[in-house]
């Protein structure tokens, strides 16, 4: 049985990130937005329904979590998965979003399985 489409929002500062996985999830048929940054990634959140979200920690103008919040606030029930370039470095930033309402942390390079 096929899932139903999901309306997915990548946020990663990283183009080719952004295009390679909005590529791979509308070929499954989901409809994705980008953003290539916490700006414009709350813009959308606020504008749009999405059922996922994929936010990258470190953003240039900030951290992932502004976008979470946002994500939170707007849909409740919305999954959050958050992308980390860096195990280590970031811990502090993604236990804090882990502990906001993150339902899963996938460190890069990361398989589209995993997602």
């Amino acid at each position: 049985m096929r899932r139903s489409a999901a309306y997915i929002l990548v946020v990663d500062d990283d183009r080719d990130t952004c295009s390679n996985l909005k590529e791979i999830f509308t070929d499954f048929g989901h409809r994705v937005d980008t953003a290539p940054n916490a700006t414009e990634a709350i813009k959308l959140v606020k504008q749009n329904p999405y059922g996922v979200a994929l936010i990258d920690v470190k953003l240039p103008d900030g951290d992932g979590t502004s976008v979470l919040q946002a994500l939170r606030r707007s849909n409740p029930q919305a999954r959050a998965l958050l992308i980390a370039g860096h195990r280590g470095k970031l811990h502090r930033q993604i236990q804090q979003a882990l502990a906001e309402g993150a339902d899963a942390v996938c460190y890069k390079p990361f398989e589209v399985g995993e997602l």
